[in-house]
C-alpha cells in the first residue's frame, strides 16, 4: 500500500511509501458500463467532487447497497469508500492547481445542495474519469514512447489536451503528461472503479436496458471485454505493464525546455528522456 501526498499535480510527487512498479489496470468494461463520453476530463473530476461533497455521509448506505449480502460485503465497501475518498483529494489537488479554474465546485455541504448531483452522477464521474485518464496515458504513450520529447509532438499533446482534458494549452509540461498518471497511482483508485461497475451491472439487471449509452450525444459508446467486477465478486485484475518508478524528490526541481519532467543527466543533441 502506498499513500500519495499530492499538494498539485503539476508538482513532484512524494510518496510516503515506494510506489509499486506496476499499477492496477482495468482492461476493458462490459456493454453495461458506459462508454467514454465527449465531454472534457476536468468537467467530469469537478461532477465527481460535488457529488462527493452532496453526498457527504450518505455515501456509506450508498457504496453498502451496491455489495449487499456479499460474503466480503465489509472489506469491499471499506476498499471502495477509500478509493473515492482518495480521489476526491486527487480532484482537490486538480482543482487548487494554478493551472485550473475553482469555477463551479462546491466548496461546502449547503453550497451542494444546489447541485444537480447525486449518487448515479458520482458513479457516472468515476466511469469517466477512469476511461478518459486510461485515454490520456495512451496518448502519452504513443507521443513519447521513448521516453524522449520534442516540439512538434508535445504541440500535439496540447491539442489533445484541450480537446479531452481542460481547454487551456498553456499548462507545464508535468501537468501536460502527469494527470493519467497520477490517477492511476490513487490508493483504492481501482476499488472505486470497481465499485462502479458493479453499481451499473445491479442498474442494468433491474432495468433490463445497457448503459452504453454517451449522455452528451445519444449515441451508442459501448464497452468491451470482460468486467472487473464479475457476476458476484469483483475479481482482481491483472496488473499493468511495469514502468520505471518516478522519483520522489524533496522540493520541485526547474524544468528545462524540452523536457517533460526535469532534467535527467541526459546529453542528447534531440531530446532530454523523462520518467513518469
Amino acid at each position: 500500500n502506498f499513500t500519495p501526498l499530492m499538494t498539485a499535480v503539476c508538482c513532484a510527487v512524494s510518496l510516503a511509501t515506494s510506489v509499486p512498479e506496476s499499477t492496477k489496470k482495468v482492461d476493458d468494461f462490459p456493454d453495461y458500463v458506459p462508454g467514454a463520453t465527449t465531454g472534457l476530463l476536468f468537467d467530469d473530476l469537478r461532477t465527481f467532487h460535488n457529488s462527493m461533497v452532496k453526498l457527504g455521509s450518505n455515501l456509506d448506505a450508498e457504496i453498502t447497497k451496491i455489495y449487499k449480502g456479499l460474503f466480503n460485503e465489509g472489506d469491499l465497501v471499506k476498499d471502495a469508500k477509500n478509493g473515492l475518498t482518495k480521489l476526491k483529494e486527487f480532484a482537490e489537488s486538480i482543482k487548487n492547481d494554478k493551472h485550473f479554474t475553482t469555477e463551479g465546485f462546491v466548496t461546502a455541504a449547503e453550497d451542494a445542495a444546489a447541485a444537480s448531483t447525486n449518487f448515479d452522477s458520482l458513479m457516472a464521474s468515476v466511469i469517466q474519469i477512469y476511461h478518459k485518464c486510461v485515454a490520456l496515458n495512451s496518448e502519452v504513450d504513443r507521443l513519447f514512447p521513448d521516453n524522449t520529447d520534442n516540439s512538434a509532438k508535445k504541440e500535439e499533446m496540447k491539442d489533445y489536451f484541450v480537446k479531452h482534458v481542460y481547454n487551456n494549452r498553456e499548462v507545464n509540461d508535468r501537468t501536460l503528461v502527469s494527470i493519467g498518471r497520477e490517477f492511476m497511482k490513487v490508493e483504492n483508485v481501482i476499488d472505486a472503479v470497481n465499485a462502479a461497475a458493479k453499481y451499473y451491472q445491479i442498474k442494468s439487471q433491474a432495468s433490463g436496458a445497457p448503459s452504453n449509452v454517451d449522455p452528451s450525444s445519444g449515441e451508442s459508446s459501448a464497452g468491451t471485454g470482460t468486467t472487473p467486477s464479475e457476476e458476484r465478486d469483483p475479481q482482481p485484475v491483472a496488473p499493468e505493464t511495469a514502468s520505471p518508478k518516478e522519483p520522489a524528490p524533496s522540493a520541485q526541481p526547474s524544468t528545462p525546455e524540452g523536457n517533460l519532467h526535469g532534467s535527467q543527466g541526459s546529453t542528447k543533441p534531440t531530446g532530454s528522456s523523462f520518467t513518469f
